[in-house]
């Protein structure tokens, strides 16, 4: 089923609520650039309490919808920029280039959303006494996000972090320590989408 299907699923009357809900979630399921599950709280968040009110499934739908759309916009324009290179001769894309296959920002309203993703991965971690030291220097980092108090040395701190982290989530760490590649990789995501966050309001 493609994400229109699902999402015309969902906001039909004439199926059962259950259904539409679980229409909603195949949606999720093909468009969720902050985490299936953090996409739906984000919708609920924003829409309202879409497993039990059909008011909020519709806006649920119209939410996660207008963002699908502007992600096919991107696709469409990419795809037609690597036509025009090829015939240029670049066949390959050079890697510093955006691709917007690789699905990790919420289109329309990337701050909120990537707050959102960093203030419930935030919730769910807690202290984490136990936890390494990047994990504390991202929670810490995370916490001036949140409390709008991201400084210049924070921003150059997180460089730091995500140059570290991108390094280290590597197919050889995978081969010694799928455990920890999978750390790394699940920081390097909340890293993301702190930077999405923090530049975003650095140039509003």
């Amino acid at each position: 089923m493609t994400f229109q299907q699902a999402a015309r699923r969902a906001q039909s009357s004439a199926l059962p609520m259950g259904a539409r809900v679980i229409a909603l979630h195949q949606c999720a399921e093909k468009y969720s650039p902050i985490g299936f599950h953090a996409t739906l709280d984000y919708l609920e968040s924003t829409a309202g309490p879409y497993r039990s009110n059909e008011a909020a499934l519709v806006a649920a739908v119209a939410v996660l919808r207008q963002a699908h759309s502007l992600w096919q916009e991107e696709l469409g324009s990419y795809a037609a920029e690597r036509r025009s290179a090829k015939r240029a001769g670049q066949r390959v894309p050079r890697r510093s280039d955006p691709n917007p296959n690789a699905l990790t920002t919420w289109h329309g309203r990337q701050r909120v959303a990537a707050l959102f993703a960093v203030g419930r991965w935030r919730r769910l971690t807690g202290d984490g006494h136990s936890s390494s030291d990047q994990e504390r220097l991202v929670r810490e980092l995370a916490d001036l996000a949140l409390s709008s108090k991201f400084s210049p040395d924070d921003d150059a701190a997180l460089e730091e972090l995500r140059a570290v982290l991108d390094e280290s989530a590597s197919w050889d760490l995978y081969r010694q320590d799928p455990a920890a590649y999978f750390r790394a990789r699940s920081l390097g995501r909340i890293v993301h989408h702190l930077r999405v966050a923090t530049r975003e309001a650095a140039d509003a």
